[in-house]
């Protein structure tokens, strides 16, 4: 059994083959995430799997759809950013592929409770 850190969980794989497959398309992600014009199809192609075949397979292993699943991975290289730069929410909503700064603080307090600035705040209250 192995297990990796799929957005906010972390899920245990009972083979490799599922292992592999996520963590293929994390590494794929972690070089592609800031192309804010990312396709789903790129992804799917990028597995040589059929759409239905691959929205179901990353359904079952990660409860996400594909959509979810790159936005989690946005938002989780959002947290990075705000934890250790000092750019501005806009700036760290360009970096992570959105193209809108409000966009994605909806969806930031939506997915983490808390605005990208209370985030922030909250990690350098932390750290002191």
């Amino acid at each position: 059994m192995r297990v990796l850190k799929v957005g906010p969980e972390e899920i245990a794989f009972l083979n490799n083959e599922d292992f592999n497959f996520v963590k293929s398309l994390q590494d794929w992600l972690e070089l592609h995430y800031a192309d804010p014009n990312i396709k789903i199809g790129d992804i799917v192609h990028k597995t040589n799997m059929s759409r239905t075949a691959f929205y179901t397979q990353l359904k079952t292993l990660t409860g996400m759809s594909p959509k979810e699943f790159v936005s989690e991975f946005r938002l989780k290289k959002a947290c990075m950013y705000l934890e250790n730069d000092s750019c501005t929410i806009a700036e760290v909503a360009y970096r992570t592929g959105f193209n809108d700064p409000v966009y994605f603080t909806r969806l930031f307090k939506q997915k983490k409770g808390k605005t990208p600035t209370q985030y922030r705040e909250n990690k350098v209250k932390e750290k002191e």
